[in-house]
């Protein structure tokens, strides 16, 4: 049975850049970090981003390795932020695409660091709280 397709996105780029920078007003002078994960939650990453960095956005958050080099080989040069897990033997990756890795635990950190140093570099690292979601997290 072929069923139709009756359902699709519409996604207002000048309203989103609007809303970040509504958004980027009320944080003052802190920075605003963009999850753009699952390729901006399915509605494209790339355009997504250059929308955002437009706007100002200078961070973007994203759930794994393969999509932070995925917006760093289309181009996207602001700071990246892998939220998930990323396995310590590719600290090299993390350090020579200039990424950021959210650290979990000590031994986590443990690890990238001691990966890094065979590396010869610095993995930098976001500390995650777990706030009482109950997810990953100090």
């Amino acid at each position: 049975m072929n069923f139709e397709k009756h359902c699709w996105a519409e996604v207002d780029l000048d309203a989103l850049a609007h809303n970040f920078r509504l958004l980027q007003q009320h944080a003052g002078s802190a920075a605003v970090c963009a999850v753009v994960k699952a390729g901006a939650y399915g509605h494209g990453d790339g355009i997504v981003c250059r929308t955002l960095a437009d706007a100002g956005a200078k961070w973007f958050a994203v759930s794994c390795l393969a999509e932070a080099l995925h917006l760093r080989s289309g181009g996207v040069t602001g700071e990246i932020l892998i939220l998930g897990h990323t396995d310590p033997a590719y600290a090299a990756q993390l350090i020579s695409n200039d990424l950021t890795q959210a650290v979990f635990s000590g031994a986590y950190a443990q690890a990238l660091s001691e990966n890094a140093r065979a590396a010869g570099g610095r993995v930098k690292a976001h500390l995650k709280v777990d706030t009482g979601m109950g997810r990953v997290g100090f």
